[in-house]
Order: structure tokens, then C-alpha cells, then sequence
């Protein structure tokens, strides 16, 4: 049970409150940034990044977070996925034909499809139960998810709403409590695995007399993938929020 305490209209009370959120074998959403496909080391790739400059080099290794190259430019480098556009490979020249000069051509990689929003998840559920007492009960609660490439970031929205109705027949009585709570975060990638981020929730619940309370915060997070290259993430967020 949640236990609230009462505050008179208008005043404000901030709190401390640290969020540890572990995202396990989840999909490729769960991740600050889009994942890349793995490029096989040696492979000669020009990459587009979000801000327009462009990278050249060979492959040294590769996961789903981030390309190591070797320069001839910069030497040996290190780019994030999230600040990738786009990827080109070298392909290799074909043969000239007589009095030609044959001259190399690009092709774009194959990458896997990756949608940048939509619903993450969808939960309904509903019960009924019924003698001398009844116990009526329906919830839903939809996820949705979205990613930002033009700003490095990711919005998250969670909604619930659940209605429950108990009564008894002889005392033809009834309890009604119903809950209805909204979540909105929104996230600025820094460095890949690691994001600052402000969010807002919203609570009500007729049973504990609470009409809105809300929630408002700043707080920071970073991702770590576990095991490596098998695109599973832990998420660790933190923040500070405002109670109203």
C-alpha cells in the first residue's frame, strides 16, 4: 500500500529519490542508441555522422555500440553508433575494361531495420469472481518508446489506468478504487552509454483521497552492455524530482 502524506494546497516538498532500472535481454530499444549490425574487421568503410563530418578508414572491431578504425587520417579512432548517419563499404573494383581506368564504387551495408518509436508493450487484463461477493477488476497499461536522431535522444511513455469494484450481495455494498498514472521521460544521449534526461509523472487513486500528485525531475543514466555483444543492457538511471 502507498502511504502518502497529506500536504496543504500549494506547497511543494522535494525529495531525493534514487531509480535503478535493470533492462535485461530486452530488445535494441532498451539501448540509449539504435544498435549496428557487427562490420567484419579489414572491411574499408566512409562514415556519415549526424553532424555531417565524414570518417574513412578499416574496421578494426565492431559491436553494437561503437566502430574502432584506423585512420589514415586520425590514426585509430573510436565512434559511437549514435553519432553514425550513415555507413558505406568500399566495394571491391571489377575488372576494367579495354582503355578504361577503373575506379572504385560504394555500397551502401546491409543494416538491420531498427524502428525509432512505436509501442514497446501493451498489458490488458481483466477478472471477475462472483458468489456472495463479487470482485470486478479491469487494467491496461501501454509503453510507448521513440528515438530522436536529430538530438541524441530517446522519449519514453508509460500509461496505466485500473478500475476495481468489490462488493457483497447481502450488504449490497460496494468499493470502488480507481488509478490512473501517467510517466514522460525524455533523454539526451551523451558518449553513447551514458544520458541526461528530464521526467514527469502524474498519480491518482480515489481510495487514498489522492486527486493528482505529481512528479517532477532531472536526473541522469547510463547503460552498460551486458554480456558484451549480445545486445543486452543494463540501464541505471538516478535523479532528483519536485513532489506536488
Amino acid at each position: 500500500m502507498d502511504h502518502r502524506v497529506p500536504r496543504s494546497s500549494g506547497m511543494a516538498a522535494a525529495s531525493l529519490l534514487l531509480n535503478l532500472v535493470c533492462i535485461l535481454a530486452r530488445s535494441q530499444t532498451s539501448s540509449p542508441c539504435p544498435p549496428v549490425k557487427p562490420i567484419p574487421p579489414g572491411t574499408n568503410i566512409t562514415i556519415t555522422m549526424t553532424n555531417g563530418e565524414v570518417a574513412q578508414g578499416s574496421v578494426i572491431s565492431s559491436n553494437s555500440s561503437s566502430l574502432t578504425l584506423n585512420s589514415s587520417s586520425f590514426g585509430q579512432i573510436v565512434i559511437s553508433v549514435c553519432n553514425v548517419r550513415n555507413i558505406e563499404e568500399a566495394s571491391r573494383p571489377s575488372p576494367p575494361a579495354a582503355g578504361s581506368i577503373a575506379s572504385p564504387s560504394a555500397k551502401p551495408l546491409t543494416q538491420p531495420s531498427v524502428q525509432l518509436r512505436g509501442l514497446e508493450s501493451l498489458t490488458v487484463s481483466m477478472g471477475f469472481s462472483g458468489s456472495a461477493s463479487r470482485d470486478e477488476s479491469y487494467s491496461a497499461k501501454p509503453n510507448f518508446f521513440a528515438y530522436e536522431p536529430k538530438i541524441n535522444g530517446r522519449t519514453l511513455l508509460f500509461l496505466q489506468a485500473s478500475y476495481d469494484d468489490k462488493w457483497k450481495a447481502a450488504a449490497n455494498s460496494s468499493n470502488v478504487t480507481q488509478v490512473y498514472s501517467g510517466f514522460l521521460q525524455q533523454m539526451f544521449t551523451i558518449g553513447g552509454s551514458g544520458g541526461i534526461y528530464m521526467r514527469g509523472n502524474a498519480y491518482r487513486n480515489n481510495s487514498q483521497g489522492i486527486i493528482v500528485d505529481q512528479e517532477y525531475g532531472l536526473g541522469g543514466a547510463k547503460t552498460f552492455a551486458v554480456p558484451q555483444g549480445k545486445n543486452s543492457y543494463v540501464e541505471t538511471d538516478f535523479d532528483i524530482r519536485a513532489i506536488h
